[in-house]
């Protein structure tokens, strides 16, 4: 009976703490892969030149826990892809900075087919419908999960109908693993005054305590959760072993920077290879002009933020993905030294956008990169023209 399945299937989630995991079939070959050498299987990974990068995605995503040994991947933008004739043709693209080029990839269903990228952290990209279900999804891999969906839980907006979208400033989701358990974290618009968090244990999205003055990104690091505010206060999160509940402590205050005579649009939380802990601002002096970005360091220490003048021989890759920066090695051929590559962080500006004006963008405003040493954005070499709807997302694609 449908009855019987349907709470069959509710008790499952319970089991599983809410997270629903989809199973994908093994890949053609998989056995022959699991006998090799893990050293052979690096070999000829490596001799995957970057204008095999789909290939060399595809290779590794078959060789299981071997993948770890590979070199690490740059990351990649996930973008946009028209829909076939026939739902299964339904495609997604992946652009990569050193390829610069972007290959289709099947979609997969159904956690990035009519979905939207509200996050990415560790490979994942976590996505969203119109009705607010939330999945995970590894597009390399194609594993999936699904996670509760923002209408469960203690928002109390969601109860106002279906415009939620349109109003719930969802730009980052953080996800953990340990131990088969997990903790993650949804940032709210600033009316709410703080975020909320869901775990393995209580699957359903909980608002916590109000913040300092808002939360506006946040990442995860060593262990925890990080956040910082529209005005630079950083705050970490932990939960209480008893209440169950996430609460706040101050580690610095709001940013004291310069940044002219701009509007300042969005800050963001990101990590430095050393570990410290950064705040990169992103400012606009009118509407439609070029953006600029301004650097902040923390000194735990001292507790305050000291102005940097770059990021040295890093990029920074920041919009609804968890901030990421990475060393620019030799073999990361195409992304530029002390450079911050951006995308659209507004989701639903970007919507409305789309409504009011369907023609393809490829304003710097919207994706680009910018130079700390020049103090100017480029395009991204080879990206082209694409769509402004959904926006979007960088990923470091993961084999694992």
């Amino acid at each position: 009976m449908v009855g019987s399945s349907r709470r069959r299937t509710l008790r499952r989630r319970r089991a599983n703490g809410g997270v629903t995991r989809r199973s994908t079939q093994p890949a053609p070959g998989m056995d022959i892969v699991d006998r090799l050498p893990p050293e052979l299987l690096t070999e000829i990974h490596s001799h995957l030149g970057d204008a095999d990068f789909l290939k060399r995605l595809a290779f590794a995503s078959v060789c299981g826990a071997s993948g770890h040994m590979f070199k690490q991947e740059a990351p990649c933008l996930v973008l946009a892809g028209a829909d076939g004739a026939d739902h299964e043709e339904a495609k997604a693209r992946v652009f990569s900075l050193a390829a610069r080029r972007a290959a289709a990839v099947r979609a997969p269903d159904p956690a990035m087919r009519g979905h939207v990228v509200v996050g990415s952290s560790g490979g994942w990209l976590v996505t969203a419908d119109a009705m607010g279900t939330l999945r995970m999804v590894n597009p390399v891999t194609g594993a999936q999960a699904d996670l509760p969906a923002i209408t469960t839980g203690s928002i109390p907006f969601l109860a106002g109908g279906g415009n939620w979208r349109f109003c719930l400033d969802v730009d980052a989701f953080r996800r953990i693993r340990s131990g088969g358990a997990y903790a993650a974290m949804l940032i709210l618009a600033r009316t709410f005054g703080s975020p909320a968090f869901a775990t393995s244990s209580d699957p359903a999205w909980r608002l916590a305590a109000p913040s300092r003055d808002g939360v506006e990104d946040a990442i995860h690091h060593r262990g925890q959760f990080y956040s910082i505010s529209r005005s630079g206060a950083v705050e970490a999160w932990a939960r209480d072993g008893d209440t169950g509940e996430f609460t706040s402590t101050t580690l610095a205050a709001g940013v004291e920077e310069d940044g002219g005579d701009g509007k300042l649009l969005r800050r963001y939380l990101a990590v430095a290879p050393d570990g410290r802990l950064m705040a990169v601002a992103k400012h606009s002096k009118e509407v439609r002009t070029r953006v600029f970005f301004t650097v902040m360091v923390l000194d735990e220490a001292r507790r305050r933020w000291e102005e940097a003048a770059g990021i040295g021989s890093s990029a920074l890759f920041v919009g609804v993905n968890a901030s990421v920066c990475v060393p620019v090695a030799l073999e990361y051929r195409g992304i530029r030294p002390n450079c911050i590559y951006f995308t659209d962080h507004q989701v639903v500006e970007a919507y409305l956008c789309n409504e009011h004006y369907r023609e393809e963008n490829n304003e710097l405003r919207e994706v680009g990169v910018y130079s700390l040493k020049h103090r100017k954005v480029d395009e991204i070499v080879g990206l082209g023209k694409h769509q402004r709807w959904p926006p979007p997302a960088w990923f470091t694609p993961s084999f694992l």
